[in-house]
């Protein structure tokens, strides 16, 4: 009867050694995978968070009201003729009447890369209160303004201007593109979504427009 023969060291030592390396093996596959969907939920996120800042900025353009000459006594209103103060290619204000009845100046921005909403509230300089929401590495807003050719009717296309003191009561719509840019656990995630809007009143009555 012939008796069971121990391990020798050498054994031991190699033995351990494949363990070792299909231990570490499964330890790479389990972590790239991690990394994978780790950085998929980021990027989907992200992207949904740019949708999300556009579309924000697109529904208070297209709410937009008339700021009225009988408003601004009452109301933060420092402008009259147009629903949008001021627009510029990264930052707009719009007047608006918000769900609780109070009228109120509503500024859309980034700052220090970060989305943020101003609203101001009360007669004069009013009472502002920021909202942050969207931050990233990067974060940036762009507007683009369209006014109708003047006096003509059924336009087919719209004409990308820079609006200015005197111009600004001619917007018809405008396109509003978010971008945020954010570090990842598999790397840089970049989201980015573009939207078009109709300002529900602008042009002003008194403005020529199609």
């Amino acid at each position: 009867m012939r008796s069971r023969r121990g391990m020798t060291v050498v054994e031991v030592v190699v033995g351990g050694t494949i363990g070792v390396t299909i231990m570490g093996a499964m330890f790479a596959t389990i972590s790239t995978i991690y990394s994978s969907e780790s950085f998929a939920s980021t990027t989907a996120s992200v992207q949904q968070n740019a949708q999300e800042m556009a579309t924000t900025v697109a529904d208070g353009l297209r709410d937009a009201t008339v700021c009225q000459s009988t408003d601004s006594a009452n109301s933060p209103c420092t402008w009259t003729g147009g629903p949008i103060q001021n627009p510029t290619a990264s930052q707009v204000t719009v007047y608006n009447r918000l769900s609780s009845g109070a009228e109120a100046n509503v500024t859309y921005l980034v700052s220090n890369n970060t989305f943020e909403i101003q609203t101001t509230t009360g007669s004069g300089a009013g009472t502002t209160t920021t909202q942050s929401l969207y931050s990233g590495s990067s974060v940036t807003l762009s507007l683009v303004y369209y006014q109708a050719a003047s006096g003509t009717t059924g336009a087919t296309s719209l004409t990308p201007f820079t609006p200015t003191s005197a111009t600004v009561s001619s917007i018809v719509g405008a396109q509003v593109t978010a971008t945020i840019v954010t570090n990842g656990a598999g790397g840089q995630v970049t989201g980015s979504y573009t939207t078009t809007v109709k300002f529900r009143n602008s042009p002003a009555q008194s403005v020529t427009q199609d």
